[in-house]
Parts: C-alpha cells; sequence; structure tokens
C-alpha cells in the first residue's frame, strides 16, 4: 500500500504522523526556520508573472495537516491505524478525528487565499491538478500494476475566477491515489505555454503544493528521479517551480527539485509574512488537538 511504502522512509515521521503532527511546524515535521536561517537561492515571483499553481493530491493528502483548517477549535490527528493493513477497507474520512483539518482539505485552503492575493499583485494564475489511480492486470497469474489517469483539473493562466472554480471541482482524494509528479509538472507547463502572449515578456512559475513523495509511474525512487530531471528542463525553459510543504512532506526531495529551476521551498510562515494576511493558521493558535481513537 502506498500510505505503508512512503511512511516507512522515516520512523520518526511515522510517529509524528501518528500524533497528529501536535506542535509542530509544517517544514515535514521540523521546526520552523526563521527567514535568516532559510535557503534564500531563489525568491518566489509574486509580483507580475505567470503563475501556476499545481496540486498534488496522492494518498498522503489524506493525513492530518496539524492546522485547524476548518477553524471549529479542534487540531484533527492521523489515526494509529493508518499505516497498517486495515486502512484498505476503511472509509478515509476515518482516517482522522476530523477530514476537514487534513493536507487536502489545508491545500484548497491555501490555493484559494493564494489566488485572489497573487492576482492583485499583477499576476496571471492558473491551476493544475492531477491523479493516478493504480489497477492490477493479470497476466499468466502474475500481478502487474498499471496507472490510469484520472483528467486533469486545470485552469489556463488568466483572471483568477476560473481558477476558484477549478478548485471547487477538484475531487476527493481516493485512497490508492499516486503522485506522477513529472506529469503534473508537465501539464503546468503547457498551461504557462498556452497563455496569451503579452508585449511584456513576464516570468513564469509554477507553484507546487505538494508532499514531495512522488510513486508513479515508476515506484518512489524513478518517479523521483525523473520528475527531478524534467525541473531540470523546464529550468533551462526558463521556468522556476517553488514548492510549499505540508505536515509529512520530503522537504529534502522538495529542495532538490526546486534549486535547479531557480526556484525554492516556501514555507507557510513564509507566505503569510509575505502577503501580509494570514493565509491560514500555522500551527493552529488556541485550538485543542483531539485525541484518535486506536
Amino acid at each position: 500500500m502506498v500510505i505503508r511504502q512512503c511512511l516507512s522512509r522515516s520512523l520518526l515521521l511515522t510517529c509524528i504522523a501518528l500524533l497528529g503532527f501536535g506542535g509542530v511546524g509544517l517544514m515535514g515535521g521540523c521546526a520552523a526556520r526563521s527567514p535568516a536561517d532559510r535557503d534564500r537561492t531563489g525568491d518566489p515571483p509574486f509580483f507580475s508573472s505567470d503563475v501556476v499553481i499545481a496540486v498534488d493530491r496522492a494518498a498522503l493528502a489524506l493525513l492530518a495537516s496539524g492546522v485547524d483548517v476548518d477553524e471549529d477549535g479542534v487540531v484533527g490527528r492521523t489515526r494509529s491505524w493508518v499505516a497498517g493493513e486495515s486502512s484498505d477497507s476503511r472509509s478515509t474520512r476515518n482516517w482522522t478525528t476530523d477530514d476537514d483539518d487534513a493536507v487536502a482539505a489545508l491545500q484548497i485552503k491555501v490555493a484559494g487565499a493564494l489566488v485572489p492575493r497573487l492576482a492583485d499583485r499583477g499576476n496571471r494564475v492558473g491551476l493544475a491538478s492531477l491523479t493516478l489511480r493504480p489497477w492490477q492486470r493479470r497476466t499468466r497469474g502474475t500481478g502487474v500494476v498499471q496507472f490510469t489517469e484520472r483528467r486533469p483539473i486545470i485552469a489556463p493562466v488568466g483572471p483568477p475566477g476560473s481558477v476558484l472554480a477549478a478548485l471547487a471541482r477538484l475531487p476527493t482524494v481516493h485512497v490508492k491515489a499516486r503522485t506522477d509528479l513529472s506529469r503534473l509538472l508537465e501539464i503546468a507547463a503547457e498551461l504557462l505555454d498556452k497563455a496569451p502572449p503579452l508585449e511584456t515578456k513576464r516570468r513564469r512559475a509554477i507553484l507546487l503544493l505538494s508532499l514531495g513523495e512522488p510513486s508513479a509511474p515508476h515506484g518512489i525512487y524513478w518517479s523521483s528521479r525523473d520528475a527531478v530531471n524534467y525541473a531540470h528542463e523546464l529550468g533551462r525553459r526558463g521556468i522556476s517551480i517553488s514548492a510549499v510543504p505540508f505536515a509529512l512532506a520530503n522537504v529534502e526531495y522538495l529542495n532538490e527539485l526546486t534549486r535547479s529551476t531557480g526556484g525554492r521551498v516556501v514555507d507557510l510562515e513564509e507566505l503569510n509574512a509575505f502577503f501580509g494576511v494570514p493565509l491560514v493558521m500555522t500551527p493552529a493558535t488556541g485550538a485543542t488537538s483531539s485525541t484518535g481513537q486506536p
């Protein structure tokens, strides 16, 4: 199962997930760094640019975000059985004590808050989201896993209205959904290429909302390498990638993915500071953590 495969990379991060990330920053389980400590390899293009928000909706987005997304005063926790076999047969709404506080819900809230703020700063904005569903084909008794690409949810680069409408159409994250970052970045780059031309040349960028764990179509290792190689190509084409990590995000990998393009990892606290208005509570202030049931 993809959840067990991704969580196995670090016993420590698994323990954090089972505790519901209480009191932990949003930089992949690490404490938030001060602005002076952050890598400033590239500055996110938040003024007069063309920006595509790419939303990675893999199964890991069903885990608790550690943020009181729905602002009900309670921070949802990931339940202790999620990393086991039993999670395959249980409703994904039961994976956390409050599914409205899952990473998937936080992604939508952050993207929805970013769109008008980016537009106010002269940016044209687009949206790309993609998930893959695995299915097994048996050949002479041998199971072969293949992937079906769900139709991408996209909004062309332009005014914010179409992006907000597309966000509302994002499908529910499925328990077996996988991430193909190479394909997601390719779709985002196509939207940038198709943007109506302007008299003045603009910077072009992809803002990736992701957990940084590509798992399709070739497994975590090769899928991760494919995405890094494609990111190098985008950098040569003048397209930068900045990434916003969530909860259990593999920040080291996202740093590798973004640096070659002139972009970098931008955490939620930095986005809050940049825009001057909190996009979300980070982490939840004054909220209590609900206790997960075994």
